[in-house]
């Protein structure tokens, strides 16, 4: 019996087991013909059946918004149950329950159908929790502390105060600055440097555009360190390479990057000492915590 912490972003749900990272399911869902798939099954082939995935689900969260095409009978409710009872399904024993955190751009509507579909999945319900106080509720907080995540959709700034005891103060959205728009943005980076240096273009076939998104993260963690990196994408025909720089991520990411960097200085206090905390998708992005130190 213990309590899991889940992390309710509409990037992933991040599941947490005494202190361990038991889950980290993608969010999307795939509305295929033969059933439906949540989670990583249903990333693993996203890019090869664009038009049956479905990733708003967790933002956009309803009962009366649907997902997929027109003729789709499935709301995203009905996909965030899906998803929800998958993650619960491989972490939890009996006894256990659950610790929702949940972001402060989520509406008090959303919070309340997210304890519905809970309740018809059978999850016990310990308790809920804003996540960016429980992630900087250890801090030696300063007078003010703003903490940044971003998204799959958007980057989200929590404003909060307090040197003894941390109180949100406000939320402040960019509603497009999301790991999503930016993927897009290097996806394209890497597919013209791979076009200009071997005239084979990932983004034309499904397969290889699928392997360019699952390798983007990983380049993302070398260009942490370098200031250049060799991208790669293997095909039947072979491997086609190119070299990208760490400068051309941040130049294809501009437009976003400033928006997030005006989000956190519009959350500023100048006259006040401030903590800067930055989510754990954040500090992935190629040279953006530098920025914004």
């Amino acid at each position: 019996m213990a309590a899991i912490g889940i992390e309710v972003v509409d990037a992933a749900l991040i599941a947490v087991r005494e202190g361990a990272r038991v889950a980290a399911s993608p969010g999307v869902a795939l509305l295929a013909p033969e059933g439906l798939r949540v989670g990583e099954a249903a990333a693993a082939t996203q890019r090869l059946q664009p038009v049956l995935a479905a990733d708003r689900f967790w933002s956009d969260l309803a009962q009366d918004s649907y997902a997929g095409n027109a003729g789709s009978t499935q709301s995203h409710a009905d996909l965030a149950h899906a998803h929800l009872a998958e993650v619960w399904r491989t972490i939890a024993g009996a006894g256990d329950e659950a610790v929702f955190a949940l972001p402060g751009s989520m509406r008090l509507h959303q919070a309340g159908l997210l304890l519905g579909i809970a309740g018809r999945i059978g999850i016990p319900v310990a308790g809920l929790v804003d996540s960016a106080v429980a992630a900087c509720a250890g801090l030696a907080a300063r007078a003010d502390v703003l903490h940044l995540d971003v998204h799959l959709h958007q980057a989200v700034l929590t404003v909060m105060e307090g040197a003894t005891i941390l109180r949100r103060r406000r939320v402040e959205i960019a509603p497009r600055a999301g790991l999503k728009s930016m993927y897009g943005a290097w996806a394209q980076l890497v597919g013209e440097a791979l076009v200009r240096r071997t005239r084979f273009d990932p983004l034309h076939q499904a397969a290889s555009e699928q392997q360019l998104y699952e390798r983007l993260p990983g380049w993302l963690a070398g260009l942490a360190a370098e200031e250049s990196i060799d991208v790669s994408i293997d095909t039947p025909a072979g491997g086609f390479s190119a070299t990208v720089r760490r400068e051309q991520f941040t130049l294809a990411a501009e437009a976003w990057y400033a928006q997030v960097a005006e989000l956190v200085q519009a959350g500023h206090r100048a006259e006040r000492p401030t903590t800067l905390a930055l989510g754990a998708r954040a500090p992935r992005l190629a040279a953006l915590a530098p920025r914004l130190a």
